[in-house]
């Protein structure tokens, strides 16, 4: 068998232990003797040589006369960093075998660092394709996993561009990066309904490849994977694909010819994606033909009034705009969509394929929130119902008709009393037809999540009945069991034995046939230009990034603006300044300048995530310009999203805790910061929510009925809203211990959060307190342990009940029993 060499990681290793060397003397050019020079930082500690790789060494008396030893290894830029200077060097490697890498003195030859360069055979890599309104951030279970999966964030690549050189495989040697879609919405002449592009602008919201084509996604798919492979041409890949990623990933894989890209596909996974379709896509047409405009004003004749009042309510509370014309692509009605389906039977034939699907949930409802599932569909009376005892009460536990008889109808949804009319639904449904009809996770029905490839593997998620399609990505131990299924060993996490699949599929279908006309894209992305550009912005003084940046603000490229604001995000990143913070408080607080031009730059400051750029956010929010701040409001909620080389930004979170207390009952405010210290998920900045929700004392269910709320309510709403986003394991003892309170409002909440982790210390937690637990909370447990979502959780729960140990309620242990069994089902 064909062998391939890759060179996957360098260890970079200080001699001395504490990083530092002994001062003294140093012979100098001319004799005179020099402090020795200290190393205090080398960046990245950890990563992959290869053709893009640079090392950022910082130190204290680094001088003209230190110089970096190593083969293909050259230096390409240096500057400083208050008083350490700083050194970039670009390193492109020919030959495969182990070396050395040695920074020394110049002169004196003494050696200040090495390194050793260890060589593998070619790399497994995963390409993570995100859906419609979505970004790259919704893989975070799977890429920022303390224990499993992968550590690094997964770089991301957008217009084939590579935004971070730090590549890190995970513990079965398998890398991972992530695309950002988006390379083409902005040059597209699609706008959506009613100015859906504008408002994206405006608001600072990324378009996420809403406002393209799906072969104009296909390309960019196309784009990243030639990125990966001018790392290493003997990559093999993985696409994974949420939603409409799949899709994407198919549009790429369906066009004719056989290149290098399509040669390095290895498999193709998609996890609720609609390859035949979303009924719900055909809510676009519907607006199309019925809300002929918006511009701000509720249309008040018929029942029209209530449909906008869904659209305003999927918009603002759920972040899904479906103006956008990716909704209509969607729909299984739409010729795109047509299109696209009669070209499965181009999809290459060397190609695994496998399918995630979730069923269970009525169509339409989009998540659960304070324990309710959100539906854009009316009121479900039977479910209305509820059935509650004294002590299910005390525990703010609250159970329809449906969690009683496990018949899956999805809960009322009390703001909106009136949702889509009649006439809406008909539209979306078909005459005489229910959400019922269309059983899946939410959003895609449970048979247009197959179809995608004949005979690939289908496999339906145990991540429990009411998997929404949001959660989907979060469900990792599905994704690895997928991996495993279609015969990726090991690529992920440890396979079971047994459940791999044989090593061919041999599908009855073939590659290279010519396609119809229509399906054939009329674009070429220009990915090895853009790389080449971003590598040469990236040495480009910090000065000169800045002064670049802005003067595109006035062009028409908004690619190379975006890449360029991504190098230029990464130096800020590194702590260099160069005076942009300052100037950039000034051109956000200028009223005169375009309102897009200050809403990109405050995403530009967001995308940095530094103590001093949120800062600048702040302190231009405090100005009260009524234009900018739902934008500076959106960034500064996404600002905890950055994680830059992987970790939790927790140096923002002092900033974020005095604005939530300064907040008052701003509740636009409270909600963006919520998410932020849910996201960077520090142990004061959990405590701060946690506080906020004892405080009130009140459900969120209780908070969501009231009219209006005072602000020691409006804080606790905003903090039950975020729960589920922390991530941070540094804030499992914080709520651990809440969870041990009397408090049940105050317990629940913790629970709920340590749920949603999918940490084994997390886990871990929650089984702790299930031993001690009586028969009234049976259903709590079952509800947070159906929750368990990645593999070392699974067998520390096998391990828990395989213990001596005893529990204090029999129904508990039984509802965990069989949760487990479930996740052993084959």
């Amino acid at each position: 068998m064909r062998r391939y060499l890759f060179l996957l990681s360098i260890l970079l290793s200080i001699a001395c232990s504490d990083g530092a060397w002994a001062s003294g003397d140093t012979p100098g050019d001319k004799g005179v003797g020099m402090e020795a020079p200290i190393i205090t930082e080398v960046t990245p500690t950890t990563a992959t040589l290869h053709q893009l790789t640079r090392f950022v060494v910082t130190g204290v008396n680094l001088t003209a006369d230190m110089e970096l030893i190593v083969k293909y290894c050259k230096p390409v830029g240096k500057g400083s960093t208050g008083s350490a200077t700083r050194r970039v060097f670009q390193c492109t490697p020919q030959k495969i075998g182990d070396s050395k890498l040695t920074i020394k003195e110049k002169h004196a030859g003494k050696t200040l660092l090495t390194s050793k360069i260890i060589v593998f055979s070619s790399p497994n890599v995963v390409l993570l394709l995100h859906g419609m309104s979505s970004n790259p951030g919704v893989w975070e279970d799977l890429t920022i996993n303390k224990t499993g999966y992968f550590k690094s964030g997964c770089p991301i690549i957008y217009a084939g561009a590579l935004s971070s050189a730090g590549f890190i495989p995970n513990a079965r040697g398998t890398y991972c990066f992530r695309v950002k879609f988006g390379e083409y919405d902005m040059a597209n002449k699609l706008d959506g309904l009613d100015h859906a592009k504008q408002y994206a602008i405006h608001h600072a919201w990324p378009m996420s490849g809403d406002f393209s084509t799906f072969y104009q996604l296909g390309q960019e798919v196309e784009a990243a994977v030639d990125a990966i492979l001018s790392i290493n041409p003997n990559a093999k890949i993985v696409l994974l694909g949420h939603s409409r990623g799949g899709l994407a990933a198919r549009a790429f894989l369906q066009t004719p010819g056989t290149t290098a890209a399509k040669s390095s596909i290895k498999g193709l996974i998609t996890s609720g994606t609609p390859h035949q379709g979303s009924r719900l896509g055909r809510i676009y047409f519907y607006i199309e033909n019925s809300l002929l405009t918006h511009a701000g004003i509720h249309i008040t004749s018929g029942n029209k009034d209530n449909d906008w009042r869904t659209i305003n309510f999927l918009l603002k509370g759920n972040k899904l705009d479906v103006r956008r014309p990716t909704v209509g692509f969607l729909a299984d009605t739409s010729a795109p969509l047509k299109s696209l389906r009669r070209g499965i039977k181009y999809l290459p034939n060397w190609i695994r394929y496998g399918q995630i699907y979730y069923a269970g949930t009525d169509l339409g409802v989009l998540g659960s929130k304070f324990g309710i599932d959100y539906t854009i569909f009316g009121i479900n009376w039977l479910n209305a119902i509820t059935v509650s005892s004294p002590m299910h009460r005390a525990l703010g536990l609250k159970f329809g008709l449906d969690d009683v008889f496990d018949i899956d109808i999805p809960d009322i949804n009390i703001n909106l009393e009136k949702q889509l009319s009649n006439a809406a639904r008909i539209a979306i449904l078909g005459p005489g037809r229910t959400p019922r009809d269309y059983k899946g996770d939410g959003i895609v029905p449970e048979n247009s999540q197959k179809g995608g490839a004949p005979h690939a593997h289908s496999w339906r998620g145990n991540g429990g009945d009411n998997v929404f399609h949001l959660e989907e990505p979060q469900q990792v131990l599905d994704i690895a069991t997928m991996f495993c299924r279609m015969g990726f060993s090991d690529w992920l996490s440890r396979c079971p034995v047994g459940k791999t699949a044989p090593e061919s599929l041999d599908p009855p279908y073939t590659a290279d046939v010519a396609v119809e006309e229509e399906d054939t894209p009329a674009l070429t992305a220009a990915s090895t230009q853009r790389r080449q550009d971003y590598q040469a912005w990236q040495e480009l003084p910090i000065e000169e990034q800045w002064r670049r940046w802005q003067a595109m603000n006035g062009e028409d490229d908004d690619v190379a603006r975006e890449l360029l604001g991504n190098a230029l995000a990464e130096r800020l990143q590194q702590g260099e300044d160069g005076g942009v913070y300052q100037e950039a408080g000034l051109i956000l607080r200028q009223s005169a300048t375009p309102l897009a031009e200050r809403a990109r730059l405050a995403a530009l400051l967001g995308q940095t995530a530094t103590q001093a750029a949120l800062q600048t956010l702040l302190q231009v929010l405090e100005m009260g310009d009524a234009a900018l701040r739902p934008a500076l409001l959106s960034v500064i909620e996404r600002v905890g999203d950055e994680r830059w080389n992987g970790r939790f930004p927790a140096e923002l979170s002092p900033l974020l805790q005095a604005a939530w207390q300064d907040a008052g009952n701003d509740a636009a405010l409270l909600a963006s910061v919520a998410r932020a210290l849910a996201r960077i998920g520090t142990p004061d900045g959990v405590a701060l929510l946690l506080q906020a929700v004892a405080q009130s004392g009140q459900s969120a269910a209780a908070l969501e009925r009231r009219a209006h709320l005072s602000e020691t309510d409006a804080r606790a709403l905003a903090a039950w809203d975020v729960l589920s986003l922390i991530r941070n394991p540094d804030a499992i003892p914080v709520l651990s211990q809440g969870l041990h309170q009397r408090d049940a409002v105050l317990s629940q909440a913790a629970g709920d959060a340590l749920a949603a982790m999918g940490y084994p210390e997390a886990t871990a937690a929650l089984l702790q307190w299930a031993r001690l637990a009586d028969d009234a909370v049976e259903p709590k447990v079952a509800l947070w342990l159906n929750r368990l979502r990645d593999s070392d959780s699974k067998q520390l729960l096998r391990e828990n009940l395989s213990s001596s140990r005893p529990y204090r309620s029999q129904r508990v242990r039984k509802a965990l029993r069989d949760r487990l069994d479930k996740l052993d089902a084959p």
